[in-house]
């Protein structure tokens, strides 16, 4: 993957990345991003809003908007803590409550999904399939899906496809909406 400008963060070194260390705050990190992208992180166990339980985690940090002061507005957050705890979360500034707090989602490995998987059926979790009804593309590509679900009853999907690399995010709102598959694209 190219390192694009779209990507790149004013306090980092240049790269897309984002650290937090002990006592910085981890949500303050996510709201000072100045341009949409895919991020890789690192945060600090013992920083200011880490996930629950002391654990340092790494993950990436995906902005699809941003602020009409040129800052995030809208991220969906996902990682894995060095015990293998996998964790959600999703900051909105549209929303009354910006930052939802962690959601714990699974373990380290995905689980193998049985033939005709469906991910708007099933419970939040992360798991791994080449068949699925709902699926963003046809055929046997391997495809791992991160299901997750707010507090208000919202689902969020992000499907992997293995052997091209794209990405797909979808949700389905509470009502049971589904506006479709959106894929990543990144500019340059």
């Amino acid at each position: 993957m190219k390192e694009h400008a779209a990507l790149q963060i004013i306090e980092s070194d240049g790269t897309p990345s984002v650290y937090v260390t002990t006592g910085e705050d981890f949500y303050e990190a996510v709201a000072s991003i100045k341009n949409k992208g895919l991020y890789t992180f690192f945060c600090n166990g013992n920083a200011v809003n880490s996930p629950i339980g002391g654990r340092s985690i790494r993950g990436t940090i995906f902005v699809t908007t941003l602020t009409a002061e040129g800052v995030a507005s809208l991220a969906e957050i996902r990682g894995q803590d060095y015990g293998g705890i996998v964790w959600a979360n999703y900051y909105d500034t549209n929303a009354s409550e910006t930052w939802k707090g962690w959601s714990h989602i699974g373990g380290a490995y995905a689980v193998q999904a049985e033939n005709q998987f469906d991910p708007f059926q099933t419970n939040p979790g992360v798991y791994e399939t080449t068949s699925a009804t709902n699926a963003p593309v046809q055929g046997s590509e391997v495809k791992i899906y991160t299901i997750t679900k707010s507090y208000s009853g919202r689902r969020q999907l992000q499907c992997n496809i293995s052997e091209s690399g794209d990405i797909y995010f979808a949700n389905i709102q509470t009502n049971g909406v589904f506006k479709g598959w959106r894929k990543v694209v990144f500019e340059n």
